[in-house]
């Protein structure tokens, strides 16, 4: 017999409450670097407000990688959406960060 409707209520709720939290306090981005193909890109969650520097640190400390000497504006090639953007450009929901040119062990960690 399944739980009385207050026991699912309650859990329903709960898991309402936890979504609405990580809605607010986090961004869901799709990352790929120009050396792989659409398919192997992977969604990525960040803090809200989080910039493009602050997304490539990430991807960095995800992929165990030291943040690039050339990680400054006028070496550093990188797209939202299709567009050229600034390190300093906050992403949101939904954007695809591309990044021309990062080390290929990102790859190998998203494959």
């Amino acid at each position: 017999q399944l739980c009385p409707p207050t026991i699912i209520d309650s859990y329903i709720e709960a898991l309402d409450t936890a979504r609405k939290h990580l809605l607010e306090k986090s961004i869901f981005i799709f990352f790929l670097p120009s050396n792989v193909p659409v398919e192997e890109g992977k969604v990525m969650g960040i803090a809200v407000n989080s910039t493009v520097a602050d997304a490539l640190i990430d991807i960095c400390k995800r992929c165990r990688l030291n943040v690039p000497d050339y990680f400054d504006n006028s070496k550093f090639e990188v797209f939202i959406n299709g567009q050229e953007a600034d390190l300093h450009d906050v992403l949101k929901t939904g954007d695809t960060l591309v990044v021309p040119g990062l080390d290929v062990r990102v790859a190998k960690y998203l494959a």
